[in-house]
């Protein structure tokens, strides 16, 4: 019977989960409110300082565009006194009556004017004079201040033409002026004159702004060295942006728009400031404290509701079943809990009886499969283990306890008891080996020796693996033990077996070589010399038949000699041709270059159409024998393979000696179709190179492709010491 376990829980020391939920509710709570106070305050905060940046903007434009009414007011004044019969017959006669009784203090007055003046076509004053508008009393012009004002004027536009409205700058201030060339009532010429009628934007006229629009206007020129801070960057902000207006924030109580004033050449002059107090935005603030207290009161109420019903619904009904899950560790009966109902927690307490029967069968399995993993440990000879670093807590599998000779968990583990039964010519490498791996964490893998207790020497395969922590401190390692005794030793028979297979192949074609060479002595030594006989005693008859004649004799000697004379000279040409195949006499008498210049000349004229290269580096006339019919048989081969299949036109053969490294190089290279080099047909004559290379510890090298030929490449030792391995084939 498989029991539920359930930790017993501390409840003075532990936090309850009422506890929890009070605590997760009131920062989440706490937390959102936070959030909502944030984005509600920044978004509302938002939108009332752009109203109050709308309101600065809109008061800044209705100033400029009382400023231009003042300016079209007086541009209308100036027309209605200048395209006047009156005003135009005084520019003929000069008469003081006009001035009198159109031009008087009165007309300074209602018109809020600081200058009139009437200019002739010549630049002199007719009539100029000025008023201070405070003190209501006249002042004269002199011609050197008119002048100044038509200078500046004039250098931009025809004053008897044109009608001009704008500002200038004068040493007095900033003056609002108007022009209009003096007509008839019809607006008839030609004209005879300017009138020009200024209104200084002074503090007076300022004062009198401010109580139109019922706002703080301040007036500051732009061409005083130091310019105040808010003004100066206003300034620049507004030749930056090329803006109308621009609106700053002066203080927490005050904000301002600001605009440029342009001369009559466009060129800034003055700045206009209209002071606003922050009305709108503190009234943003009120309606955000009183949102934020009407959204925290609405949280806190539904708060509490959250709580209540959670309290009801979750917590009373979680407590019931704990009771219950508890008991059953008690009792340990698996199937007592229960809920009353089909939410989620009755479902839970199906879900724990359904669980309890799942570790109970789980426990079985893994019980089984723990014994099916011995088992088979113990019958493939591997164990496993464990080790925790931070603890110094091993742990062996049994099948490691036996492969190292003791007694399943007749021990306790220890890395020392492992070191132990190591072969003590091994412990070093193994020792290094470990501490490397829990050095710098990394995987190992070793075949090394063990001893066990009764003195049985094993071959043993180790494999370990490092888990770490964070910073790469190894702290847990996890590996394998495997006894490879067996596996080692069936390699070695495997290897043996090869060995002595390669030396009796070798062996085989040594004999092979050695009858060869013994039969194609005894074809020339004997057969040959049977077959010259024949062919003398033919040749003896024929003679005879020619010195004694007669007639009938004489035919039939003459007919079968030369039948004799004909069969010995193709037994000649065969038994030679023989010969040669089964032995080239020529590596006895001439050596390896001249026998395969003899084989390669031959071939050449069998095959007209290829051209052969043959080139050699040095003296081969001292090598062994079976170095000379190794090569030999390869260029044969080689020759062969190229007449049948690769419809070269260019052959390569090169036989070089490296003096240094004492290998014997050869090279046979065409240029024809070539082949797949893997998908290649497997002939018998390219395993037969090879094994003749290998059978001289040689090595070969096959290069090819499709439509590139075929190079062939061989490398043999020649060394003393192989030579006198390649002279025990002959025994």
């Amino acid at each position: 019977m498989c029991s539920l376990k359930i930790n017993s829980l501390s409840y003075s020391n532990t936090m309850t989960l009422r506890k929890k939920t009070l605590l997760i509710v009131g920062i989440s709570l706490m937390g959102l409110l936070g959030l909502l106070f944030t984005v509600s305050s920044t978004i509302l905060l938002k939108g009332f300082t752009q109203l109050e940046y709308q309101a600065a903007q809109d008061n800044t434009r209705r100033l400029i565009d009382v400023l231009e009414d003042e300016l079209g007011n007086l541009a209308t004044e100036v027309e209605d006194y200048a395209e006047w019969d009156d005003t135009y017959q005084y520019m003929e006669t000069q008469d003081d009556i006009f001035i009198l009784s159109n031009l008087g203090q009165s007309t300074f007055d209602n018109l809020n004017l600081n200058s009139i003046a009437l200019v002739n076509l010549n630049g002199q004053i007719v009539f100029g004079q000025g008023y201070d508008l405070i003190t209501d009393q006249l002042r004269p012009f002199s011609q050197e201040h008119i002048e100044n004002i038509t200078k500046k004027l004039s250098s931009v536009y025809d004053l008897t033409k044109n009608k001009i409205r704008g500002f200038i700058q004068l040493n007095e201030g900033m003056l609002m002026i108007a022009t209009n060339p003096v007509l008839t009532s019809k607006k008839q010429g030609p004209s005879r004159g300017v009138l020009i009628m200024g209104r200084y934007l002074d503090h007076h006229r300022l004062e009198r702004l401010q109580k139109l629009i019922h706002l703080s206007i301040h007036l500051q020129s732009v061409k005083i060295p130091q310019l105040p801070l808010d003004f100066s960057k206003a300034y620049f902000n507004l030749l930056d942006t090329q803006q109308e207006s621009v609106v700053q924030i002066l203080d927490q109580e005050r904000i301002a728009g600001y605009a440029l004033i342009k001369d009559l050449y466009q060129q800034p002059q003055a700045l206009l400031r209209v002071e606003l107090p922050r009305e709108i935005y503190y009234q943003g603030l009120t309606t955000i404290r009183y949102l934020n207290g009407f959204v925290l009161l609405l949280a806190l109420l539904f708060a509490a509701l959250i709580l209540w019903l959670f309290e009801r619904l979750v917590l009373a009904r979680l407590a019931t079943l704990s009771h219950e899950v508890r008991r059953i560790r008690a009792t340990d009966h698996l199937s007592t809990v229960t809920v009353v109902g089909r939410d989620e927690l009755a479902h839970l307490a199906l879900t724990i009886n359904e669980m309890i029967s799942a570790l109970r069968t789980s426990y079985l399995r893994v019980r089984q499969s723990e014994a099916s993993l011995a088992e088979a440990q113990r019958i493939a000879h591997v164990g496993n283990w464990e080790w925790e670093i931070t603890t110094n807590h091993v742990q062996w599998s049994d099948e490691v306890y036996r492969i190292l000779g003791f007694k399943p968990q007749s021990c306790s583990p220890d890395y020392l008891l492992f070191l132990e039964r190591v072969h003590p010519e091994d412990r070093k490498m193994v020792t290094q080996t470990f501490e490397e791996s829990v050095k710098e964490g990394k995987t190992y893998s070793i075949e090394h020796r063990i001893v066990q207790k009764e003195g049985e020497e094993r071959i043993v395969h180790t494999r370990g693996e490092v888990l770490h922590k964070e910073g790469y401190q190894t702290i847990y390692m996890i590996g394998t033990l495997q006894d490879i005794t067996e596996i080692k030793q069936a390699q070695a028979e495997t290897v043996r077996l090869l060995e002595e297979n390669r030396f009796l192949i070798h062996r085989s074609m040594a004999i092979q070589e050695a009858e060869r060479r013994d039969l194609t002595r005894e074809l020339h030594d004997e057969f040959g010399q049977w077959i010259t006989a024949i062919q003398a005693d033919a040749e003896t008859i024929v003679e005879l038949a020619r010195i004694e004649p007669t007639l009938a004799r004489s035919e039939k000697i003459g007919i079968s000699a030369d039948a004799i004379l004909t069969i010995a000279t193709q037994m000649y040409d065969l038994v030679h041709s023989l010969i040669r195949q089964l032995r080239p006499s020529g590596l006895d008498e001439l050596g390896l270059v001249e026998s395969l210049r003899e084989i390669i000349t031959a071939w050449q004229k069998r095959y007209p159409e290829v051209q052969c290269r043959f080139t050699v580096s040095d003296d081969f006339r001292n090598m062994e024998e079976n170095i000379n019919i190794t090569l030999y048989r390869i260029v044969q081969e080689c020759l062969t393979n190229i007449a049948k299949y690769s419809k070269a036109t260019v052959v390569t053969i090169r036989l070089q000696m490296d003096a240094t490294e004492e290998t014997l190089t050869l090279e046979v290279i065409d240029n024809g179709q070539g082949m797949h080099p893997v998908q290649h047909k497997r002939g018998l004559g390219l395993i037969g190179m090879r094994e003749r290379v290998e059978a001289l510890l040689g090595k070969m090298s096959l290069e090819t492709a499709p439509g590139c030929g075929v190079k062939i490449a061989i490398k043999i030792p020649i060394a003393e010491e192989y030579q006198q391995k390649y002279k025990s084939w002959k025994k």
